[in-house]
C-alpha cells in the first residue's frame, strides 16, 4: 500500500471518528434538554446517534464529560479548535471603535450563544448540586469564562470606565452576560430574543462605557 493510500484511510478514519463524537454529542444534548441529566442514560444517547454504548463510553468516559461536549457542540456548532473569544464574529466586534457600538453588537452576538447553550448549561447548575462530577465541570466552567471574559475586557478597554480596572470589566460583564440572567428574562420572564438583546446593551453601556452613567 502507497503511502498516500495510508493518508487517505487515516484521513478518512479521523473525520469518520469526528462525525461519530458530533452525532453523540448531538443526540446527548437533545437528550439532555428534552428528558432531563438523570433521566437519561447512555444507552438512550447511543441509540439516538446510532453507534454503541461503547463507543460512547470510549469516546467520552461517561455522562458528565459527554454533558461537557454537548455544551461545547452547541456553543460552537462545529469541531474547532478554536475559542469562541476568537472567531472571527468575536474579533470582529472588538474591532468596533464606537463602544456603545461595540456594546450593543456584543449584546446580539451574546444573546445568541447564551440561546443556543442557555438549557444546557442551566441544566449543568442543577445537576451540579447532586453530582460531584458534574459540579466540578461547574467550577471548571467558571474558571474558564472568567478567563474568556478578561481576555474580551482587554480587547475592549478603549472607551471603557477606568475606575473600573480591567478585572471590574471582566467581572461585571461576566455576570451581566451570564446564562442566569437570560433565563430570567427569556425562560422566566418571557421575554423576547430581542427585548433581552436590548436591554442588554442598554446595560451594559450604562454599566460600562465611560461617560455614560
Amino acid at each position: 500500500m502507497s503511502t498516500a493510500t495510508r493518508k487517505y484511510d487515516s484521513s478518512a478514519r479521523q473525520a469518520d471518528a469526528q462525525s461519530r463524537r458530533a452525532a453523540v454529542a448531538e443526540a446527548a444534548a437533545r437528550l439532555f434538554i428534552d428528558n432531563g441529566y438523570a433521566e437519561t442514560t447512555i444507552a438512550q444517547i447511543a441509540d439516538e446517534a446510532g453507534v454503541s454504548s461503547q463507543l460512547v463510553y470510549a469516546a467520552f468516559g461517561g455522562k458528565a464529560r459527554l454533558l461537557w461536549a454537548a455544551i461545547d457542540r452547541v456553543a460552537a456548532g462545529d469541531d474547532e479548535p478554536v475559542l469562541m473569544r476568537d472567531r472571527p464574529e468575536s474579533l470582529a466586534v472588538a474591532a468596533i471603535t464606537d463602544p456603545r457600538d461595540r456594546m450593543r453588537a456584543a449584546a446580539g452576538l451574546i444573546a445568541a450563544l447564551n440561546a443556543r447553550v442557555g438549557p444546557l448549561v442551566m441544566l449543568l447548575h442543577r445537576a451540579a448540586g447532586s453530582d460531584p462530577a458534574i459540579a466540578d465541570l461547574e467550577a471548571n466552567l467558571v474558571v474558564a469564562q472568567r478567563e474568556d471574559y478578561r481576555v474580551i475586557a482587554e480587547r475592549l478597554a478603549s472607551g471603557m470606565r477606568p475606575d473600573l480596572g480591567l478585572e471590574g470589566v471582566a467581572d461585571m460583564a461576566r455576570v451581566i452576560c451570564g446564562v442566569q440572567v437570560w433565563h430570567g428574562f427569556v425562560v422566566e420572564a418571557e421575554w423576547t430574543q430581542e427585548q433581552y438583546v436590548d436591554w442588554l446593551g442598554d446595560a451594559l453601556i450604562r454599566l460600562l462605557v465611560a461617560g455614560s452613567r
